[in-house]
């Protein structure tokens, strides 16, 4: 719901004897410092900036969506903070996600992946300047 998911940083509430079989598949090494120091910040800044971040990534990803069909892409609707779209063959998913990393943003796209070796996955990002950068980069790239 923030938006932190690279930082790697999550958590569980539950029962001990519940919890217990989590910790234990949960990875080797504890959660970098700074990634605590931001997931606190974020906790603390309240409900009504989760749900303002919440509003904003479900414009986006409608806006999102709408723009990667007029580009000619296959939107897939999603309820999650990104869209992934396929993009009509493997070598289009490639040059869409190279000609975003030329433009200075990250999508992930699939090469290899059965099923989905067209696609792109792009995340909103969750303000409006940035969503205005990634959906002029979509067009340029796309055009």
């Amino acid at each position: 719901m923030w938006g932190l998911a690279g930082l790697r940083v999550g958590y569980v509430i539950g029962r001990p004897e519940l919890v217990r079989p989590l910790r234990a598949a949960g990875p080797p090494y504890s959660v970098s410092a700074p990634s605590v120091a931001l997931a606190l910040a974020h906790l603390a800044s309240g409900e009504a900036t989760m749900q303002a971040y919440v509003a904003a990534v479900k414009v986006e990803r409608d806006v999102l969506y709408d723009i990667m069909r007029e580009c000619g892409l296959a939107p897939v609707r999603s309820q999650a903070n990104f869209v992934f779209a396929r993009c009509g063959s493997p070598a289009r998913a490639l040059a869409v996600r190279d000609g975003l990393a030329a433009l200075g943003i990250g999508i992930r796209a699939f090469p290899g992946e059965p099923g989905i070796d067209d696609g792109v996955r792009v995340t909103c990002p969750g303000n409006a300047v940035d969503a205005a950068r990634l959906y002029a980069a979509i067009r340029a790239v796309t055009s």
